[in-house]
């Protein structure tokens, strides 16, 4: 008999560290992170270096840092899945009082013992649930990550294309006062300027010399800004798409008003899915804290129980669970009054922005070109003196600057309306 066990131990023991393994550590330096980024390249693209919206998204949904953080936990949400429904590990064991007493072969046997754990009513099944709710809400996080993502990228590229136009605007504005002052400098040496429109235009090109160097911090940081979104290096520039190209291709959802807008976006709002996924979740964890209240139990060579007696039959997990139930519930339906009252204020700015821009560029600009252009023909006709004139064009090229900014706020709102819906405002093929 003693041969028999020796040779079971024997061959037991290699079987039981077969499936073992250890772990080296692999530690990170942040130089060599800061080194990878360095050498990573930027966001291909089939213009050259010209980025459209569409591949600023896509670039940005591949490369952003911190959703490739977010994006792993998919992963160990199914290898936590996978884990859930595994049967319990079988429990060996060999107690040796009797053999230091008897030292006989019978009780070398009598201390041997093996188990299996039992699952309790309805505990895999809750198990498989709760792990299964946790990769669903993990799986909706990320989307709602995308999602915001998108939102960032999107008004940030209107950003910098707009900060692109006022910097050429500025740049075109220096140019014509620094030409200005030039012509009257001219016109003072030859005596048909007075000294007076001299100084006028040298202040001029001061201010535009000034609004230049802010239009180039601005168009700095607002490139900064998104190359951190798209994941790209801080030095890459990018030649993006005309905010007035942009106009026709932009995304435009046909809504009538707030009400069909909420309709709408309730089913495909990721944060409202979000949230019905944590409720889920929380009934997966009512479901197994419930199952837990049965006492446990251990077969093989004999029997064993576990009573919950000191937990109260797990009666206080349970009143836990619940209460954390009812607050995903709470919180769904604070989810979903969110989205009521933001489709209010979406559609209306939607409303406004759109109506501002119909206003600016059917009235106001084309007449502020006109205006301009009399102001010139009275100029050479000599009935208006050089300020005049040099007021004249100052006035355009604010309205310009304004158009800039009311088109840019019209698109935005726009693209606002989209994302509301739990779209990801994919845009015309025109401008991909």
């Amino acid at each position: 008999m003693s041969k028999t066990i020796r040779t079971f131990v024997g061959a037991l023991a290699p079987l039981t560290f077969l499936a073992c393994s250890s772990y080296t550590p692999q530690p990170l330096e942040p130089t060599d992170l800061l080194a990878d980024l360095r050498t990573q390249q930027s966001p291909t693209t089939a213009n050259g270096n010209t980025l459209s919206p569409n591949q600023a998204t896509s670039a940005a949904l591949q490369y952003n840092p911190e959703l490739l953080a977010v994006r792993e936990s998919v992963g160990i949400a199914d290898s936590m899945l996978k884990q859930a429904g595994a049967w319990p590990d079988i429990n060996l064991s060999w107690g040796a009082i009797d053999w230091l007493v008897g030292r006989t072969s019978d009780d070398v046997l009598t201390g041997f013992s093996a188990g299996v754990p039992l699952f309790r009513p309805d505990e895999r099944d809750a198990l498989i649930a709760n792990a299964a709710a946790s990769r669903e809400l993990v799986r909706v996080q990320l989307l709602e990550a995308e999602w915001r993502l998108t939102r960032r990228v999107q008004h940030q590229y209107v950003a910098l294309a707009a900060a692109q136009e006022q910097l050429r605007l500025a740049q075109f504005a220096k140019q014509l006062a620094a030409e200005t002052v030039d012509f009257l400098q001219q016109g003072v040496d030859a005596g048909a300027a007075t000294r007076f429109d001299l100084e006028m235009a040298l202040l001029q090109d001061g201010e535009a010399q000034f609004a230049l160097l802010a239009s180039q911090n601005a168009e700095q940081g607002a490139r900064l800004h998104f190359n951190a979104l798209i994941g790209t290096q801080p030095s890459a520039t990018f030649t993006l798409t005309p905010l007035g190209s942009l106009l026709e291709a932009w995304p435009n959802p046909q809504v009538q008003d707030a009400v069909e807008l909420t309709d709408l976006a309730l089913n495909n709002r990721p944060e409202v899915l979000a949230s019905q996924a944590q409720y889920q979740r929380a009934e997966a964890a009512l479901q197994l804290e419930s199952a837990r209240q049965w006492p446990g139990l251990e077969l093989g060579t004999g029997i064993a129980v576990q009573l919950p007696i000191f937990s109260g039959f797990n009666k206080r997990a349970v009143a836990t669970a619940r209460l954390q139930r009812d607050q995903a519930a709470l919180e769904l339906k604070a989810a979903i009054a969110q989205v009521r009252n933001e489709s209010w204020m979406v559609f209306q700015q939607a409303q406004s922005h759109a109506l501002e821009w119909q206003s600016f560029d059917q009235q106001v600009s084309p007449r502020l070109e006109a205006s301009l252009e009399m102001t010139r023909q009275a100029q050479q006709l000599g009935s208006l003196s050089y300020m005049e004139v040099l007021f004249a064009q100052r006035q355009l090229n604010d309205a310009r600057a304004t158009s800039i900014e009311v088109l840019a706020a019209h698109l935005l709102a726009q693209s606002d309306l989209a994302w509301f819906l739990g779209s990801n405002a994919t845009l015309s093929e025109t401008v991909q």
